[in-house]
């Protein structure tokens, strides 16, 4: 089961990725300075920008539609983190000061 949630936690994560670098790439087809493996807080801080300055309604909905599915992957790889860790310490580890043991 926990590497069921790993798995999904995995899928997130390449989702957001996705979406992360999709934003990066339209931030630097409107002229905004976005780098490929550093400043992703600033990326987003621009993308908002980005959305707030857009006159066309549907694209503003289209890049509203990106930055939250970005949010939301974010929060479901977070999410699974926790179930993982919430299921191996309810199920099968148990701490012994030094190190865990795995009952299988």
């Amino acid at each position: 089961m926990v590497f069921i949630i790993g798995f999904i936690g995995v899928f997130f994560a390449l989702i957001g990725n996705m979406y992360w670098y999709r934003i990066k790439g339209l931030l630097k087809k409107n002229g905004y300075n976005a780098y490929n493996f550093h400043g992703h807080s600033s990326d987003l801080g621009n993308f908002q920008q980005l959305i707030n300055s857009t006159n066309d309604v549907s694209l503003k909905n289209y890049y509203k539609k990106i930055l939250f599915r970005l949010r939301v992957s974010i929060a479901l790889i977070v999410l699974s983190a926790i179930v993982s860790v919430l299921y191996m310490s309810l199920f099968y580890a148990k701490w012994d000061g030094v190190s865990t043991i795995f009952y299988w």
